[in-house]
């Protein structure tokens, strides 16, 4: 009897060696599974990290301006950010500037004439050394195609904004467009819209609507200069504000960016900024910032192109063409189809911008 209670307590302890070994093997499987994970999630994560190699000469080539397409729902600075992030990016992989002394001001980059989130078309940008050619650009001349609708205003002159008044607009032909459009060609006076970036003791006209405050001082009417005006389409079938289509490639709006070292030092828990990765990433999403006001009432529409100068308004101009025709009117969509030496068609997309050798390209060098 005792001869079959030890065989049997040999084959119960082979049995749990067995099943150890199992469990081991299990273990190692599920170890290699997650570490297969990982690494796919880290190739995956280079591969769209993944940037060209330069050469040192693409510094010296990259002094000049160029032009992009500024797409609708993004404001000016936030193109400028995003072009900034993706030629610094591009220089660190090259190892061309050094990542541990680089400073937000490091890559000098501008742009030369806002447009509004509204608006799409030609943004000037200079990079390094063509910073500096960006003032000759804001005062040249400039060619827009721009939409209008009467029968409303709006505090912001567009689309975008709360009805200040509603007005008729039966009356008003195309003959009478034409005419009135003609009047506003040559050296004219206008005043520039309270939500607009122009400055006021170094504050942005726009933050000041934003938050109710009274202007410091009074706002004169500007000279000007319209080239030319030519209407395009007038169609007198009232129509409705409708939403605002984006470009789906805003995609490529959201970014990874260093985390601010003040954030580290000002964080009180020591355990757990020894713990924090100096190296970790905070995400930026630009969101669309040109969102339509539906509820504004139904108007005519007109579709008009315009060369002018500097300092020119649009959303003005289009709220100037109503007023003239003893109606009311609002800017609905706005293109910058020329700058300078630059159009539209010729401009470089956002994404582009990825390969500096296509920024380099099409550059105007100073």
């Amino acid at each position: 009897m005792s001869e079959l209670t030890s065989k049997i307590d040999v084959v119960e302890n082979k049995i749990e060696s067995l099943a150890d070994d199992i469990s081991k093997n299990e273990n190692k499987n599920d170890e290699a599974k997650n570490t297969t994970i990982i690494n796919n999630t880290q190739n995956n994560e280079d591969n769209k990290l993944q940037v060209k190699k330069y050469s040192g000469k693409i510094l010296e080539q990259l002094n000049g301006v160029y032009c992009v397409n500024k797409p609708i729902g993004l404001s000016s600075s936030d193109v400028v950010t995003i072009l900034k992030n993706k030629v610094t990016r591009q220089l660190i992989s090259s190892n061309l500037i050094d990542k541990r002394k680089k400073k937000r001001n490091m890559i000098k980059i501008g742009h030369g004439g806002t447009l509004d989130p509204l608006a799409s078309g030609c943004l000037v940008i200079g990079l390094f050394k063509g910073t500096k050619m960006l003032n000759s650009l804001l005062s040249g001349s400039k060619v827009y195609e721009a939409v209008g609708r009467f029968g409303s205003s709006t505090e912001t002159y567009d689309c975008l904004g709360e009805m200040v008044e509603e007005k008729p607009y039966q009356h008003i032909t195309k003959e009478k467009l034409e005419e009135v459009l003609k009047s506003f060609v040559g050296e004219i006076e206008q005043f520039p819209p309270i939500y607009s970036a122009l400055k006021v003791n170094g504050k942005p006209m726009y933050e000041y609507a934003k938050t109710g405050q009274e202007l410091p001082k009074e706002i004169k009417s500007r000279k000007i200069t319209i080239h030319s005006i030519e209407l395009l389409d007038f169609n007198n079938e009232p129509s409705k504000t409708m939403e605002i289509e984006v470009d789906n490639e805003n995609e490529d709006f959201t970014f990874q960016m260093d985390t601010d070292n003040k954030e580290e030092k000002n964080n009180k828990d020591k355990k757990q900024q020894a713990c924090m990765n100096k190296d970790a990433k905070r995400r930026f999403q630009f969101k669309n910032k040109a969102v339509a006001n539906t509820k504004l009432p139904e108007g005519p529409t007109f579709r008009f192109r315009v060369e002018c100068g500097g300092g020119t308004y649009i959303r003005s101009l289009i709220h100037d063409i109503g007023q003239k025709l003893d109606s009311t009117a609002h800017m609905v969509s706005l293109i910058r189809s020329k700058q300078g030496p630059f159009k539209v068609e010729e401009a470089l997309s956002i994404k582009d911008c990825d390969d500096l050798n296509t920024i380099k390209n099409a550059m105007k060098h100073v």
